[in-house]
């Protein structure tokens, strides 16, 4: 059985619509209609935008994002390193461009508690922005902000200040809080020049007139089964697919 999704693209959630298509797609094999959902780090709508199936989600702050209310989404009040949320209780644990949010000292608890509340069987989608590669094209979408804003861009500032996750580091991070208990796969996502090209340099840096491509719905969704396609290296975004064993119990 397919996903139930609906993906309506526009120039303002293409970015957000291509990280969400491609978790998706991760987890799809394991789709049922009863399937527990856990998003951490949502906001008011999260992966329930485009998939058409009832989500938990938790997030510190829902007002950010009210505007986006979606009626599929549960939403409960915490943090991602001190889960309100029983162990073992989610069929799938996403988590996308959070982990580059939180201090470096609390990273290591959050993967803990993703993999706690994640049942045995199931599977986490843990995305974010990786690397030198994701290092520099958050500078140069930062310094063009800044260049026509004059101050420094909301989000990659503080990309910026607290560094970006380490792949490598975060794979041998997951594997010695899980041990045997978890199998883990790194997938990347979003070629650089894609992301900086199609998806950032018009409309989050704010050039006076987009092009043809960002201004309608037809345009934004070209855009979107074109970029969806170019997940080459050096990429923007790393993706790290974690399924957590049904016969070994985590160390």
């Amino acid at each position: 059985m397919k996903p139930p999704t609906s993906f309506h693209i526009s120039a303002q959630n293409l970015d957000s619509a291509l990280r969400y298509e491609r978790a998706i797609a991760l987890f799809a094999d394991l789709y049922r209609p009863d399937l527990s959902i856990l998003e951490i780090g949502s906001g008011s709508a999260g992966i329930t935008e485009f998939l058409n199936h009832p989500v938990t989600g938790v997030d510190t702050d829902f007002e950010r994002t009210a505007e986006r209310h979606s009626k599929l989404l549960n939403q409960v009040h915490g943090a991602a390193d001190n889960l309100p949320l029983q162990s073992a209780s989610y069929d799938v644990v996403v988590c996308l461009d959070m982990l580059e949010h939180v201090p470096t000292a609390v990273r290591r608890v959050c993967l803990r508690e993703m993999l706690r509340v994640l049942r045995p069987g199931g599977r986490c989608i843990l995305a974010f922005p990786a690397d030198e590669s994701g290092e520099r094209l958050d500078r140069r979408l930062n310094d063009a902000y800044r260049q026509v804003h004059a101050v420094a861009h909301p989000w990659v500032a503080e990309h910026i200040e607290r560094g970006l996750p380490k792949t490598q580091e975060i794979v041998s991070t997951l594997k010695a809080i899980g041990g045997n208990s978890i199998r883990v796969k790194v997938r990347k996502h979003l070629w650089g020049p894609a992301w900086w090209h199609g998806v950032h340099r018009f409309p989050t840096v704010g050039a006076r007139k987009l092009p043809f491509l960002w201004r309608t719905r037809q345009g934004a969704t070209f855009l979107f089964r074109v970029i969806r396609r170019l997940n080459f290296r050096p990429a923007y975004r790393s993706i790290l697919v974690i399924d957590k064993l049904r016969d070994a119990a985590m160390d």
